[in-house]
């Protein structure tokens, strides 16, 4: 069970993170996309670490 949720989570989790990467390359005008894609990739990194 615990699996499947981690499965689950993991998976939601790189659709979001997919989507929002879209969303800042898109808006790039608007963000800082360099910045933003190694801050989220910390982010990811730390998630993962913590499982």
């Amino acid at each position: 069970m615990l699996e499947r949720i981690d499965a689950m989570l993991s998976s939601t989790a790189t659709t979001i993170i997919t989507g929002a990467m879209f969303l800042a390359i898109v808006l790039h005008t608007t963000f800082d996309v360099p910045s933003w894609v190694h801050t989220s990739w910390i982010t990811v990194l730390q998630y993962q670490a913590g499982l």
